[in-house]
């Protein structure tokens, strides 16, 4: 047994040492290639084709460094001309129409836009009620989209693309941490998707003069009130078997032949060299990694962008299918008095943040620089109860928002997940960051 447990560390320390001689192998071309691109005059010269960076002035970079992998928007308006339509808490719709060419869109404006410069929010604002068409884009949380996080402007949550002749022509968004907007020209030719999605009216809270001294500025006025989903809510981890417990530790990484498990009252631990997994009987599960010797969780860098898709890996490799229809989404990123960094996802169900007992959160994150030092992620499966929580309009909510004295206030759907068996919706009020 223990000869085999020594055979099997080896062949994973032999497949980590030949992944980590790749990367560097990698790096090493990609450091090379940029040299001779330097050298040649090819940066300043020629546009990247499908490898490479351009530097533009002021140091902001656009081509391949922009990156959207790994994010979806959960509220999408487009407007024609004097028709609009806005979709919200119904992510089925808002993925076919991001997945039909919304998310191309995008993509492609923000790699070809020009070098971002800060604007004021009125003229935000006069974009959206002077364009003749435009898409608007809203992720949640802030996304880091610059892979080289050019300070603010590399950030945002808030997308909004203007088109002129079927074509990108600019593109603004909003930084919700800094409070910031930026807007740059599209340089070279987006083509807008055709999408023919049926008009509904759709506002924003400042064009409707009934709620503008209410609501955040930028909350969705629909004519009808959200009809949510109600779900039932379950720890996969107590209806698993021992081939389900095995196939969880292989995922994480862990080899679940060569590890013997043991019970505490919390629930089971597993040591694997000096790293600890524990699997608690409140569902939550958390690793703890050594401080010295192999690291068993690497990121590609220390950049915002690297660690949170490799948090996104780990969290997609324990939940996958057990959590059902939701989501886990980065909400914040941010650096410890200790000097690690500090990763938190919520789970997001139907384009609906989940506020989850305790610390409220569905999964933290530490990185010291780009190695995991330790998670903790609550478990949660939901599935469909096949009924509907019928919540307030918009604007009946916004009063009993301004009658509690949280004028300003933007207010989501939010769902409640006290850790028993359902999960509610409701308007909540999301506190400013």
């Amino acid at each position: 047994m223990r000869d085999g447990r020594f055979a099997a560390r080896q062949l994973r320390r032999r497949k980590r040492n030949l992944a980590r001689a790749e990367n560097i192998a990698i790096v090493a071309l990609a450091l090379l290639a940029l040299l001779l691109a330097g050298k040649t005059g090819m940066i300043q010269q020629t546009l990247p084709v499908l490898g490479g960076a351009q530097t533009m002035e002021g140091g902001y970079t656009v081509g391949p460094a922009i990156s959207l992998a790994g994010e979806a928007p959960v509220r999408l308006m487009l407007r024609d001309r004097e028709e609009r339509c806005g979709v919200e808490y119904d992510q089925t719709t808002v993925d076919d129409l991001y997945d039909g060419g919304l998310s191309d869109f995008l993509d492609g404006s923000l790699r070809a836009m020009e070098p971002p410069a800060g604007i004021r929010e009125d003229a935000w604002q006069e974009t959206i009620t002077g364009a003749d068409q435009w898409v608007f884009y809203d992720f949640l949380y802030d996304i880091t989209f610059d892979q080289q996080e050019s300070q603010g402007a590399g950030t945002g949550r808030l997308f909004l693309v203007t088109v002129k002749g079927g074509q990108a022509d600019t593109i603004s968004f909003y930084n919700e941490t800094d409070r910031s907007y930026y807007s740059a020209k599209v340089r070279e030719e987006v083509d807008l998707p055709a999408l023919s999605p049926e008009p509904n009216g759709a506002r924003f809270a400042f064009e409707d003069q009934s709620v503008s001294q209410i609501l955040s500025p930028y909350m969705m006025i629909l004519r009808q009130a959200p009809a949510c989903t109600m779900y039932t809510a379950s720890d996969p981890l107590l209806s698993m078997d021992a081939q389900g417990w095995n196939d969880l530790l292989e995922s994480l990484d862990f080899n679940a032949k060569a590890v013997s498990p043991y019970t505490t009252a919390t629930g089971s631990v597993i040591r694997e060299g000096a790293d600890t997994l524990r699997l608690m009987n409140d569902g939550a599960i958390q690793f703890h990694g050594s401080e010295s010797g192999e690291n068993r969780y690497v990121a590609l860098s220390s950049r915002q962008k690297d660690l949170q898709l490799k948090a996104q890996e780990i969290l997609d490799r324990a939940t996958g299918d057990l959590r059902g229809p939701a989501r886990l989404c980065c909400r914040s990123v941010r650096t410890l008095e200790d000097g690690q960094t500090e990763l938190i996802f919520t789970y997001v169900l139907n384009g609906a943040r989940v506020q989850m007992w305790g610390e409220g959160w569905g999964a933290r994150f530490l990185f010291r620089d780009n190695v995991v030092t330790a998670y903790t992620i609550l478990m949660r499966g939901y599935s469909d109860s096949g009924l509907l929580c019928r919540l307030l309009p918009a604007r009946q909510a916004a009063a009993a928002a301004s009658a509690m004295g949280r004028r300003g206030a933007e207010l989501q759907v939010t769902y409640q997940d006290d850790g028993g068996q359902q999960s509610l919706a409701s308007w909540t009020v999301r506190e400013p960051r």
